[in-house]
């Protein structure tokens, strides 16, 4: 959804690798703000 299989923990990953993902706002859910 909002994060990667990669990254766990989504809160702790960092802006430009979120971009990277095309991941730029989400909430604990995943869901766009």
């Amino acid at each position: 959804m909002g994060s990667c299989c990669s990254c766990p923990d989504k809160d702790t990953v960092p802006d430009n690798h979120r971009n990277k993902f095309k991941v730029i706002n989400v909430d604990d859910d995943g869901n766009e703000l």
